[in-house]
């Protein structure tokens, strides 16, 4: 992976949105944020608060796929985000459990 911004790099776009989620409780739900950006070496991180601690959210800062484990009752929202060397884009979701 290029440590600094190249000549002809570009930072990530956001070129697509993330969907929100509508999920029962007691199931996980897998989210691919990867097609959401478009650029070249792209880490990716989410951030989120779900007022329910039992509820959790997690995304593999490499492929951009995550998974949403829903055990009660919540609503949030989250945030990912898409860095490379030249800079970041991010996109916004809600999930209602």
């Amino acid at each position: 992976m290029t440590t600094s911004c190249q000549a002809g790099d570009v930072a990530p776009k956001e070129v697509n949105s993330i969907a929100n989620y509508e999920i029962i409780a007691g199931n996980v739900t897998t989210i691919n944020a990867a097609p959401t950006f478009e650029g070249k070496d792209l880490t990716f991180a989410v951030a989120a608060k779900p007022s329910n601690h039992k509820n959790k959210i997690m995304i593999d800062e490499r492929k951009g796929t995550g998974r949403i484990q829903s055990e009660a009752k919540d609503s949030f929202d989250g945030t990912v985000v898409a860095k490379n060397a030249c800079g970041a884009a991010s996109s916004g979701f809600n999930v209602q459990i």
